[in-house]
């Protein structure tokens, strides 16, 4: 009952059965048909057109949170998105949902909190505030908890750093912290940020619920004004990314079928670069894992990575937690990287020594 656990829980539920290599890809698997189910969905729910947005929502499904192996907000981005289709209509349903969002992550209950005032704020809807609200308070009130967590853990790892972003290390961030996965292979999707933009920024003024101009513009203004990083939180501004992008989508009018080709096609060929990725990184990986014949099971481990990216990391860090198939291969320990926290999942049974403490 923690946030940021959905990827735990279903490891601990189906891992002694498959193996936790199987379950962790039949995680992401999950994730991304969630996400290709979702945002759509979303899109007609909220006033938008689903099937023209569609030829440019293909990047939204295995975006730059699942290829940084991000894979709770991945997963919280499209249920978030679900909750704002169905609070009107159906808010039992909502809560659940959002109550779902805070176990994969808490920020996205953040972003929908700010949605929804926003939309009050918008439509000046302050009779339907009770009925708006209601569904997110169980939500909210975990998240406070998960905040309370976080900031009262007793942790020597390095943090306390407030970092922002140049303007142009944002922009790029853009469209680089979602819409882009791996590597080049996949920088066909500027094809379909350059059309999410243009139509966002032509139909900026027209209202959609949840996503208003004012919305829109609050949006894009905390992706450059939220900082990148503070205390022990990475990628604050990024993770707001998705929904103004979002606030874009739904802005997508009917596409004459030239367009549809042409965004297809981008489509497809970005598909294929997403292929040529996971072969490519995966053969790095198990040239990586043929060290494991000189580990003894269950030793102790300290490893250091020196080259995050790795030949194929133009738009991650594939390579700092790969040592973690050791781990679960071998039986061996090896520090935590995010255990440092008492709001995670999982928390050190005994700190290591400071100086050993967030080597990545």
């Amino acid at each position: 009952m923690k946030t940021n656990a959905a990827l735990f829980l279903f490891l601990h539920l189906l891992a002694p059965h498959v193996g936790y290599r199987v379950a962790a890809k039949l995680f992401v698997t999950l994730t991304c048909a969630v996400g290709a189910y979702a945002y759509p969905r979303a899109t007609g729910a909220l006033g938008g057109n689903a099937r023209s947005a569609a030829f440019l929502l293909w990047p939204f499904v295995h975006n730059w949170f699942v290829a940084m192996g991000m894979v709770e907000y991945a997963l919280a981005v499209p249920l978030a998105l679900l909750v704002l289709a169905e609070i009107r209509t159906r808010p039992v349903l909502a809560a659940a949902l959002a109550a779902g969002v805070w176990y994969a992550h808490a920020f996205g209950v953040v972003v929908l909190g700010l949605l929804v005032a926003l939309e009050i704020v918008a439509t000046r809807a302050w009779r339907e505030a009770p009925r708006l609200l209601a569904p997110l308070v169980p939500a909210i009130a975990l998240t406070l908890w998960s905040i309370v967590l976080q900031l009262g853990s007793e942790t020597h790892a390095p943090g306390g750093v407030r970092m922002f972003q140049s303007i142009p290390a944002a922009l790029y961030g853009l469209f680089a912290e979602w819409l882009w996965s791996l590597t080049k292979w996949t920088l066909v999707a500027f094809v379909a940020a350059a059309g999410l933009a243009y139509f966002g920024a032509r139909r900026f003024r027209e209202p959609r619920p949840f996503f208003s101009p004012l919305a829109f513009g609050v949006l894009v203004v905390l992706c450059f004004a939220v900082p990148y990083q503070w205390h022990h939180w990475y990628f604050i501004s990024s993770r707001i990314i998705p929904f103004a992008w979002m606030a874009c989508a739904v802005r997508v009018p009917e596409l004459a079928m030239p367009a549809k080709v042409a965004f297809g096609a981008a489509a497809l060929a970005y598909s294929a670069g997403l292929g040529v990725e996971y072969v490519q990184n995966a053969r790095v990986w198990e040239a990586f894992c043929r060290g494991e014949v000189a580990v003894p099971a269950g030793a102790r481990l300290l490893p250091m990575v020196f080259d995050r990216k790795g030949p194929h990391g133009d738009n991650t860090w594939p390579m700092p937690h790969v040592w973690g198939l050791y781990v679960v291969d071998l039986g061996v320990s090896a520090p935590l990287v995010f255990a440092h926290s008492k709001s995670f999942a999982l928390s050190y049974a005994e700190e290591p020594l400071p100086p050993l403490q967030g080597i990545t």
